[in-house]
Order: C-alpha cells, then sequence, then structure tokens
C-alpha cells in the first residue's frame, strides 16, 4: 500500500491504463514505460501530457486554497480586534457604572433621615398638635437644557475619529467639529500664509441640534430625512455644496437671530430657553409656531448658527476669493468646483476657442464600511468619477448662428496643479498664459478678451456671403494662400463631405460641420449627492455669446 510508483499512478489517474493483449500496465511513474513493453512517442506525449493537466489542476486548487485560507486569517484577526474593543468598552462601561452607584450612595449619606427627625420631634412633644393647612405644592421647573459649546472645535483625524455623538446633551460637544489635515499623505511641510490658499477641511461634524433644524427649514428635502434624529451628528464633506448653495438663506437668518438676539449677554445657552417666551408675537400664526421653536428662534440657535457663519467665512469665501484674484496659481482637485461657475468665461489649452460654463458636477464622497477590504471595478469606477463641465459656445452651420456644447472631464489628480495645465481654465488666467506674445493688430491696452470679441464678430460678419482677402495657410492642405477669397460656409461643408465619403464611403461623420442644440429645457447633468448642486442654479440667465 505504500509504494511510491502505485500512489503516484492512482494519484495521476493513469493506474487503469494497461495493455490489452496481456494485462500488464503499459507505463510507469509519469508516463515512462514499465518493464519490456515499448512505448511510441504518441503515446508517450499523450501520458506526459494528461500528466502535466493533472498536476495542473492540483496546483491550481492548491492556489485557491491557500487564498481561501489567507482571507479567513483575515478574517479572524479583523474579529479578534473586535473582540479587544468590546472587552474594553464593557470594563470602561463597568467602571463607570460603579463610580456612578458610589457617587449616588454617598449623595444619599449627606441627606438628613426626614423620619429620625420626626421621631426626636414626637419624644419631645407631649401632645399632638393639630395639623396645619397644606400649603400649595411649588411647581417643579424642568431642568434646564444643555446643548453643545457654541465654538469650532479644530481637530485632528485621530482626534476626529474619536469623538462620539453620545455627549450631544452633556455639554460636552462642540456646536461644530472641523477636521483638518488631508486623508493620505499628511499635511504639507509649509504652512500658506495667503488667505485662502490652505486646503479647505476635509470635513465637519454638525453636532449642533439648532444648526440642523435652521438648515431642514432652509432644506427639508435633503438635510432631514425621514431616518434622521435630532440625536445625530451631520457630517459634511468639502467642497461644502450645501453651504455655498444656500449661502444667503443661511446669513438671512442669521441677520434675523442677530436683530432679536444680538444685543442681548447670556452667560450661559441654557439662559436661551427664555428667549421665545419673549419673543414679538408675529402676524401670521404659522409663522408665529416656528419662531417659538427653541431650536429655530433663540439666543442658543444664534450663537450656533453664527460659528456656522465664522466657519463659512474663514474657509469657504477666503478659499473662493483666493481662486479668483491673481494669487492664484494652482489648485487641487477638491477646489475645482469652485474654480468654476456657471456663466464663467473659459478657454481652452490652445487659446483658440472660447466657452462659458453653464454647469458644473463633482463626484460623490464614497463610503465604505470599515470591514470591507476588497473593491469592485463598479466601486472602483464610482471612487474616480471626475469633475465634469458643461460649456457652450456659438457656431454657424451654414444655415444659422447657434449654440454647440461641450463637455470637459478633469481626471482626479493628487496634490496641485498649475490652474493653466488644466484642458480648460478661466479666461482671466489666459493674459498670463499669452504673456510675451502679443500679435500685430495688438491695440494699446488691449487684452486678450478684446481680441476674441473682435474675432467673434468678424466671424458672425462672415455668415452671409463674403468677398475678403485671405493671407496663410489653409486648414487641410496647409498651402500658402494670398488672394482674395469667398467665404461660403455651406460649399465648404459639401466640399469636405464629398472628400471624406471619397476616401472613405463608410465616414458620414462631418467634423466640420458643428451641431446646434438648444439650450431651452436642456437637462444639465444631475449631481449624485444628497444636497442640491450648484448645477440646479440657472445659469442662461447670463448667458452671452463669446466668440467662436
Amino acid at each position: 500500500m505504500n509504494d511510491p510508483e502505485l500512489l503516484t499512478r492512482r494519484r495521476l489517474g493513469i493506474d487503469g491504463l494497461v495493455d490489452r493483449r496481456k494485462g500488464k500496465p503499459r507505463r510507469g511513474l509519469f508516463g515512462l514505460i514499465s518493464g519490456h513493453e515499448e512505448l511510441s512517442r504518441s503515446d508517450i506525449r499523450s501520458y506526459t501530457g494528461q500528466a502535466i493537466r493533472v498536476l495542473e489542476r492540483e496546483l491550481k486548487s492548491l492556489k485557491e486554497e491557500e487564498e481561501a485560507i489567507q482571507e479567513l486569517q483575515s478574517d479572524r484577526e479583523q474579529l479578534q480586534s473586535l473582540q479587544r474593543l468590546q472587552r474594553r468598552w464593557e470594563s470602561e462601561r463597568s467602571e463607570l457604572l460603579q463610580k456612578q452607584a458610589e457617587l449616588e450612595r454617598l449623595s444619599r449619606a449627606e441627606q438628613p433621615s426626614v423620619t429620625d427627625e420626626a421621631k426626636s420631634r414626637a419624644t419631645k412633644l407631649p401632645e399632638p398638635e393639630p395639623e396645619p393647612a397644606p400649603e400649595p405644592k411649588a411647581v417643579k421647573e424642568p431642568p434646564a437644557p444643555v446643548y453643545a459649546k457654541a465654538e469650532l472645535n479644530y481637530v485632528g483625524w485621530e482626534d476626529f475619529r474619536q469623538c462620539s455623538t453620545s455627549f450631544l446633551d452633556s455639554g460636552d460637544a462642540f456646536a461644530i467639529d472641523v477636521l483638518e489635515g488631508e486623508p493620505i499623505g499628511g499635511n504639507p511641510g509649509s504652512t500658506p500664509h495667503v488667505p485662502g490658499q490652505k486646503p479647505l477641511p476635509e470635513r465637519i461634524r454638525i453636532n449642533s441640534k439648532h444648526i440642523v433644524k435652521l438648515l431642514s427649514r432652509i432644506d427639508s428635502e435633503n438635510i432631514m430625512s425621514s431616518t434622521y434624529s435630532l440625536a445625530q451628528s451631520l457630517v459634511m464633506i468639502r467642497p461644502y455644496k450645501a453651504l455655498d448653495y444656500f449661502d444667503d438663506p443661511i446669513r438671512q437668518k442669521l441677520q434675523e437671530l442677530e436683530a432679536k438676539f444680538g444685543g442681548r449677554i447670556t452667560s450661559t445657552p441654557s439662559d436661551a430657553a427664555e428667549a421665545p417666551a419673549s419673543a414679538e408675537p408675529p402676524k401670521d400664526k404659522k409663522d408665529a409656531k416656528e419662531e417659538r421653536n427653541e431650536f429655530t428662534y433663540s439666543i442658543t440657535a444664534y450663537q450656533h448658527l453664527k460659528c456656522l457663519v465664522q466657519f463659512m467665512d474663514t474657509q469657504i469665501r477666503e478659499k473662493i476669493a483666493y481662486l479668483r484674484s491673481d494669487r492664484c496659481k494652482t489648485v487641487a482637485f477638491t477646489e475645482i468646483w469652485y474654480l468654476f461657475r456657471p456663466g464663467d468665461e473659459v478657454i481652452e489649452q490652445t487659446l483658440r476657442q472660447a466657452y462659458r460654463v453653464i454647469s458644473v458636477s463633482s463626484p460623490n464622497h464614497q463610503v465604505v464600511p470599515p470591514w470591507r477590504t476588497n473593491w469592485s471595478e463598479k466601486e472602483k469606477l464610482q471612487e474616480e468619477m471626475p469633475v465634469v463641465l458643461q460649456c457652450v459656445y456659438i457656431d454657424f452651420d451654414g444655415k444659422q448662428l447657434g449654440p454647440v456644447l461641450r463637455k470637459v472631464r478633469f481626471p482626479r489628480y493628487d496634490g496641485e496643479r498649475e490652474v493653466t495645465s488644466l484642458e480648460i481654465f478661466p479666461l482671466r488666467f489666459a493674459g498670463k498664459k499669452d504673456a510675451g506674445k502679443p500679435e500685430k493688430t495688438d491695440a494699446p491696452g488691449e487684452t486678450f478678451r478684446d481680441r476674441l470679441i473682435a474675432r467673434g464678430k468678424m466671424f458672425v460678419d462672415m455668415t452671409s456671403f463674403k468677398h475678403m482677402h485671405y493671407g496663410g495657410l489653409t486648414l487641410d492642405t496647409r498651402d500658402e494662400v494670398d488672394s482674395n477669397v469667398v467665404v461660403d460656409f455651406e460649399e465648404a461643408f459639401s466640399q469636405y463631405q464629398a472628400k471624406k465619403v471619397q476616401q472613405d464611403p463608410s465616414s458620414a461623420e462631418l467634423e466640420w460641420r458643428p451641431t446646434l442644440k438648444s439650450l431651452i429645457g436642456l437637462a444639465l447633468e444631475e449631481e449624485r449627492k444628497p444636497l442640491k448642486p450648484l448645477s440646479s442654479l440657472n445659469p442662461l440667465n447670463s448667458l452671452k455669446p463669446l466668440s467662436s
């Protein structure tokens, strides 16, 4: 039974191969001849190939088993880590319960015994006195509510992760926790000194019930969901689209609260409980019901909302002001959403074509459970979603002038990039890139934008049948031309189409003829995010044609 050759033959599945004429095995270990029988070369190759295939299957099976064992080991390590955390939490909980019981025992021991006092009083009095008239019971006032501190709490990643929402009602929490530092690679070595140049905080956590309630009044559809409760915190991720989109309503609410409670000096936020009672009753009953709410019309609501506006001023507004100033040279991927706004004038890398932005959309933040270790291709694709710009310019298709759309995608990148290195960048940066290359036709004080406008006017003038003089290279064959020409768009498109069909009959695409598209009723690209996108603004009110 322990014959190694017999065991190997059985493992390889070749033990049954025998000589039918003599009943003897025709081969031995690994397809070699056994005995005096000689095999042909084809038989040897066949048997050897079969043995190799069997070995490959066994090797593949062993590799799969090894991978499964590694996954089980990883899962077991994670389970052990969770069990250790659970034991530590249970130990801390038991210690806190013991301390609480000890404090209660001490407080009970310090209180005087009412029964003993009554007994001593009864021994001193020889006769019982008549019972006094019952005094009216005093109404026991409920304890004043304690809310989060009206401050911004700047913390690092480790402290932000350890902060718990279980302290929201204890007064130990802050109105807003601001996360400082980048998630990967640490903080930059040098601290920027220019206001707005440093990166935006990666995220904030709003612990204030008053801020959440006020935001839900502004946008109840997205802020306050059916599964949300005031015992939870609200986390926002940069670039804080909701705060930028609702900037005006938030500041209007702050001005309203400041007019009512700004002149009061309060020592503790608990004094805010008296504010709704002293508020002036408005004319509208519905408004009166809303204003008497502690979370939306009180001193605490004013103090907490002031913290939110302070964050918007020191972070978001400074970032926008920096990106729109001459000091801005580079931009991070997370700041592209602020660099472009609907209605902005932009230009491509070649400085030949200008556009107007009609919508900006950026990817959502992907939330992954901590126990998730592998990624699917679909999830990886969603994580790498780019920032998408939809732009428009005015062109002529041979019959009419109209808008032409172009969609530009900015893939995710690390660090910062030069603004002028982007595929499309704001027109105000074109003067820096075009510096040192003045044209002969430049007038004193003429800007790059003025040259584009003049070129656009000339283009509109040439849309009709026009005689002109041209000096330069042709577009397709690159021949030198210096003569009078006739500008006819329809004829140029027709000849180009005929030439393309002659070269490639299957080609039906007309690269020269633009495709005009109406902007009325155009469905802009929706952002996959829980809050309203900036693209929901109506950019068409400020849309003006630039040069083609």
